[in-house]
């Protein structure tokens, strides 16, 4: 199998700590042979979110459902590194499980872009685009796109659908009203250049930095404004540096259940239903607490912490993104912008 593996970062390190790997090899189904083993499951959220709550959820549905065969440990709070640092472990098989975000994905495998596009998943509110991204990632094109993820650089996608929220514009300048609110506004965004487009074709200015940073960049004035999910714009306090919140929902941000591909292929096929349909019932607990999540924390921002909310003409943002898609992969050759139609047309 040919792996492309990024920089390892903690991988190393993580080798060295004694950490019990997966012995899990193909066995003849009789749980009295299956060997026992741990999953370790890293991500980068505080541990009071529902993204550990779903992974908290998926150690106990593992550990119930195999007896205690099988027993899973959970590492939130980016304790094994950030998100390229653990994408890099699961492709070098030192880590089982990383929950990571499509857009820091696709920096190693260039489509997973396609789950950050502007305005991908149709939908009148998040819970109706929640259901149709689960219809989506069943897709022919979707499953296959997995599979040649698999087999080039060693990591697997179980689930695509973790919701995390659609991402939202705050900032200390204006009220945002329409798209041309946005025109010269220095916004920050995660450092992964699928998320420069949509805020390049809205008008405003990207700048990348960790999330760390990012309260005291706005606080000092030197970013005017970020996007992100409600329960993030609320959990990170940026209502206290922030005046303006626009519901602009530009992009749809799940989070991947991404596996080692070595890992996936030493399981026996009864380990592997076992581990799919836990991840996937996992996934749909953390989802819906996400979806309560955000919509509480929009009703706070507005009638507690005092954010000034707009609701702006969603028709000219969408016009302005309108041909973000084609701009990617033409100057992304490793895109392929089929997939991006396949799933268009899934939802007309």
């Amino acid at each position: 199998m040919k792996k492309t593996v990024i920089a390892l970062g903690l991988a190393s390190a993580l080798a060295l700590t004694g950490c019990a790997a997966s012995e899990g090899g193909n066995s003849d189904g009789d749980s009295g042979d299956a060997p026992s083993f741990d999953i370790r499951v890293a991500h980068q959220i505080a541990p009071d979110t529902p993204l550990q709550e779903g992974a908290l959820k998926f150690k106990e549905l593992v550990e119930e459902r195999s007896d205690g065969r099988i027993t899973v440990s959970v590492y939130p709070s980016a304790q094994l590194g950030n998100e390229l640092d653990t994408i890099a472990q699961v492709q070098a098989d030192s880590l089982e499980v990383a929950l990571v975000s499509p857009a820091v994905m696709s920096n190693v495998a260039p489509n997973a872009a396609v789950w950050s596009m502007p305005y991908l998943i149709d939908g009148d509110s998040e819970e109706e685009q929640y259901e149709n991204l689960k219809k989506v990632a069943q897709i022919d094109e979707v499953e296959q796109m997995t599979e040649d993820m698999a087999a080039e650089y060693g990591m697997r996608a179980v689930d695509w659908t973790w919701w995390y929220g659609n991402r939202h514009i705050t900032n200390s300048v204006r009220p945002i009203e329409s798209v041309d609110d946005l025109k010269g506004m220095k916004l920050r965004t995660p450092d992964a250049p699928i998320h420069f487009l949509a805020i390049e074709d809205l008008g405003a200015s990207p700048s990348p930095m960790a999330f760390s940073e990012l309260y005291l960049a706005l606080q000092t004035g030197a970013v005017d404004g970020q996007e992100n999910p409600f329960s993030t714009i609320e959990s990170g306090k940026f209502f206290e540096v922030q005046k303006y919140l626009a519901v602009t929902g530009h992009l749809t941000q799940g989070e991947v259940a991404l596996f080692s591909e070595a890992f996936w292929q030493r399981l026996s096929d009864e380990d592997r239903e076992l581990i799919e349909a836990a991840i996937k019932d996992a996934g749909e607990h953390q989802s819906q607490l996400a979806l309560e999540e955000n919509a509480a924390a929009l009703e706070r921002l507005e009638s507690e912490h005092g954010m000034t909310v707009t609701r702006p003409d969603l028709k000219s943002i969408r016009e302005a993104t309108k041909g973000s898609a084609e701009k990617w992969a033409a100057a992304n050759s490793g895109f392929s912008i089929d997939i991006y139609n396949a799933i268009i047309e899934s939802q007309k």
